[in-house]
């Protein structure tokens, strides 16, 4: 029996294992994603001074511009930090569900 208990909870703890560490995986993605949109907009409003220089855009037309790319990656960054805060959520999830687990398997073996 204990030998049973001993696999079932390796069994458990490398699903349990697995899962995190896809969590963790899909973290680091919309990290990169969140830093990818960073490095975006900056290039877009460097650009876009660059452009403004050359052509001597008004300054309310920059403000307009500058608006947009703020607002943009502002809903942007809400909508990955947003992901992110669902991934851990779902990684507190996995941990609460492994612990019930545990204690089942636990209760199991000890009434055998």
């Amino acid at each position: 029996m204990d030998e049973q208990l001993i696999q079932k909870r390796l069994q458990l703890e490398e699903t349990y294992d697995h899962k995190v560490q896809k969590c963790r995986r899909r973290i680091s993605a919309i990290e990169e994603q969140i830093l990818e949109t960073r490095r975006f907009v900056d290039r877009t409003v460097e650009d876009y001074l660059t452009v403004s220089a050359r052509r001597n855009y008004s300054q309310s037309s920059d403000n307009k511009a500058f608006y947009h790319i703020e607002r943009f990656k502002d809903q942007e960054m809400k909508r990955l930090e947003h992901t992110k805060l669902e991934i851990e959520d779902e990684i507190k999830g996995l941990r609460q569900s492994y612990r019930r687990e545990e204690e089942s398997l636990d209760k199991e073996f000890r009434y055998e």
